[in-house]
C-alpha cells in the first residue's frame, strides 16, 4: 500500500500535529525562500519535541514534496493519519498480522 499525503490537523495527538505543522512550514519555506519554520522553532512552544531536527531535515530535503518523516500520511486502507509515510505504511499491516 502506498500512503497518501495527509494534513497534519487530521494527527491525533497535539504533538504529532505540531511536528507535522512546523514540517509543513519548512516545506513551504523551502518554496517560497523564507525562514518562518527556523525562527518558530526557537520559540518556548516548540521546546517539548525536536524542533531543530525537522527544521533541519525538511531545510535539507528541499524538495517542495511532503516530507516522508516529520508529516501527516494518511494509510490508504483505513485513512488514518500518522506522523511520517513509514507509520502509515504499516498502519493496517500491523492490523492484518494480529487477525492472521
Amino acid at each position: 500500500m502506498k500512503p497518501e499525503p495527509a494534513a497534519w490537523d487530521e494527527l491525533e495527538t497535539q504533538h504529532d500535529r505540531a511536528c507535522a505543522r512546523l514540517a509543513m512550514i519548512a516545506r513551504l519555506d523551502t518554496i517560497i525562500g523564507s525562514c518562518k519554520a527556523l525562527m518558530l522553532s526557537g520559540r518556548s512552544g516548540y521546546k517539548n519535541f525536536p524542533s531543530g531536527q525537522i527544521v533541519s531535515d525538511v531545510y535539507g530535503a528541499s524538495t517542495g514534496k511532503h516530507h516522508p518523516e516529520w508529516e501527516a500520511w494518511e494509510c490508504e486502507e483505513c485513512g488514518y493519519a500518522r506522523l511520517g509515510k513509514h507509520e502509515a505504511a504499516k498502519c493496517c499491516v500491523e492490523d492484518n498480522d494480529e487477525t492472521d
